[in-house]
């Protein structure tokens, strides 16, 4: 398992997180993807003395620009014979605000 790395966004709280520590954990390499900066701090500090390779990423979803630059970090860190084996695309904000016509576009894009 040490060279099926994953890539997990959504990381900085909830499920993203628990996932990132919990396969760290199994000996996964983790590339954990998280919105904030004090997200990626607080989680590289828990996940210290994993078995194996845990980076954290600072990605926003919601921005082709940062998923690029997310994907090419990525690339540029496995270590042959590593390679991506999954994508847990997990990040995203969801709440109800009633019906869809009473949505922002922008409430869409975050979710």
């Amino acid at each position: 398992m040490e060279n099926r790395a994953v890539f997990i966004t959504g990381c900085d709280s909830g499920f993203g997180r628990a996932l990132a520590l919990k396969l760290a954990k199994n000996g996964l390499p983790v590339f954990a993807g998280c919105l904030t900066k004090e997200g990626a701090e607080n989680l590289k500090k828990e996940a210290a003395g994993s078995k194996n390779d845990f980076e954290t990423i600072l990605v926003d979803v919601r921005s082709d620009e940062s998923v690029f630059a997310a994907a090419k970090f990525v690339r540029e860190q496995l270590k042959p014979p590593q390679k991506l084996w999954a994508i847990v695309n997990n990040a995203g904000i969801a709440y109800f605000q009633g019906p869809d016509a009473w949505s922002s576009l922008k409430s869409f894009q975050d979710t």
